[in-house]
C-alpha cells in the first residue's frame, strides 16, 4: 500500500483511532483481524473491535473503529489512489466479472505491476481494500465493481476513478 500518515487517517476517518506506540503511517490496510501484518491499519467492522487488542499484538499500526466502515474505507482508498499513478481498469456487469477480472489479471501481471481483486471482492468492502492494495510501483490496478442497489457504480467510481471501464453483460440475476 502507498502509505498513509496516521495524522490523515485520522482526518479522513470519523471513528475512535488507537495508535500503537511509536507509529506514524499505516502500510496496509485490514478488515480481518487474522490477516494483520506489522504497519496495518486494523478497520474493525460490525464486532471487530473485540479483536483490537490482538490486532495491535500482531503489529498493526493502529485500529480504526470507524462510525461507518463504509465511509472510512472509501475514504482511505480515495487517498491511496490519488497518490498512485497507475492505470486502473474497472470491470462490473451482471456476470462474468471475477472470470474477466482473473483473465485479465492473468494477462498483464506479467508485464505490469498488477494489482487486481481478490477472489470476486466487489462489494462495499472488498473495493475499497483492492485499492488500497495499491503499492507506488503499481503500474495497473484490476477492480472488480458489483451492484446490489442503484448508484453503488457511480459511488464506487468516485474513489476508484477508472482510466477504463468494462461492462460484461447487462441483465437480471440473482
Amino acid at each position: 500500500m502507498i502509505p498513509l500518515s496516521l495524522d490523515e487517517v485520522a482526518r479522513l476517518c470519523e471513528g475512535e483511532l488507537t495508535r500503537a506506540s511509536g507509529a506514524a503511517e499505516v502500510s496496509g490496510v485490514v478488515i480481518d483481524s487474522r490477516r494483520v501484518q506489522a504497519g496495518d491499519l486494523f478497520v474493525a467492522i460490525n464486532r471487530g473491535s473485540e479483536f483490537a487488542p490482538e490486532a495491535l499484538e500482531q503489529g498493526a499500526a493502529a485500529v480504526l473503529v470507524p462510525a461507518n466502515a463504509e465511509v472510512a474505507l472509501a475514504a482511505l482508498a480515495g487517498a491511496v489512489r490519488a497518490r498512485s499513478g497507475a492505470r486502473v481498469v474497472a470491470i462490473t456487469g451482471s456476470t462474468g466479472k471475477t472470470s474477466t477480472k482473473d483473465i485479465l489479471a492473468s494477462l498483464c501481471t506479467p508485464q505490469l505491476e498488477t494489482v487486481a481483486a481478490e477472489a470476486s471482492f466487489n462489494n462495499e468492502l472488498g473495493i475499497p481494500l483492492t485499492v488500497c492494495r495499491l503499492e507506488p510501483d503499481s503500474e495497473l490496478a484490476i477492480v472488480e465493481i458489483g451492484m446490489r442497489g442503484l448508484g453503488q457504480i457511480e459511488q464506487a467510481c468516485g474513489f476508484v476513478r477508472p482510466h477504463v471501464g468494462l461492462i460484461t453483460s447487462i441483465g437480471p440475476v440473482h
